[in-house]
């Protein structure tokens, strides 16, 4: 297999392909946790406040979840740091709001540029991340990287990291696969997710879902 980690601030043009988003502080730790431990039913990340706002007004039962440079939200209702906020949130059955400074603004990044992601990965979820996407032949691990376009050390390791298992290494750990589950209105037939919300006026945003075999995309 062919590994190829990319800078998601700096690259100019993404490759169509299996791909792995990486921001490990905070939003691809965050969301597996929100799915996996609070029991959120699905996660909806936004790269604007405003949307994300104007979502919540569409369903007051949506949570929002966000910070802007490590602070929370004014109105969110709760920060993305897992260890002061989400592991111990209960959003059982509800649908989430999510945005960041940096990883949800890369994601959409990716998105407008001709590219696709399919795996959110951290340390967290890392070994199901690594059973999703083996047997291919290539993936790309695209670096969130720092808002002011410098490395992160922590996504470069991770980056190191899972490449280094998917070519043949040895590592451990385990969590939830953080699965892409599509861009626009419905789905693959039996999809899990059919009817999930366009977005705000109409714009496609992307879903993350921790349900085994989901078939959207």
């Amino acid at each position: 297999m062919e590994v190829v980690i990319e800078d998601g601030r700096n690259q100019k043009d993404f490759e169509e392909g299996t791909r792995v988003l990486v921001d490990i502080f905070r939003s691809t730790t965050s969301i597996p946790i929100i799915l996996h431990r609070g029991g959120a039913t699905r996660v909806i990340p936004t790269g604007s406040v405003s949307v994300a706002r104007a979502m919540k007004r569409e369903d007051p039962k949506r949570v929002l979840v966000g910070e802007r440079f490590g602070l929370k939200v004014p109105g969110f209702d709760y920060n993305n740091s897992p260890p002061s906020e989400l592991m111990g949130a209960d959003l059982q059955g509800r649908e989430v709001i999510f945005t960041s400074t940096n990883g949800t603004k890369v994601l959409e990044r990716i998105r407008n540029r001709g590219g696709r992601v399919f795996l959110g990965g951290s340390f967290v979820n890392f070994s199901k991340t690594v059973d999703a996407v083996s047997g291919g032949d290539r993936v790309f691990i695209t670096l969130s990287n720092r808002p002011d376009g410098g490395e992160a050390d922590e996504d470069r390791i991770f980056g190191e990291f899972i490449r280094e298992k998917l070519e043949g290494g040895e590592t451990l750990t385990s969590g939830a696969t953080l699965r892409w589950s599509g861009g626009g209105a419905g789905g693959a037939p039996g999809a899990c997710h059919d009817g999930w919300p366009d977005g705000h006026r109409g714009s496609p945003l992307p879903r993350f879902c921790a349900r085994d075999g989901c078939t959207q995309r």
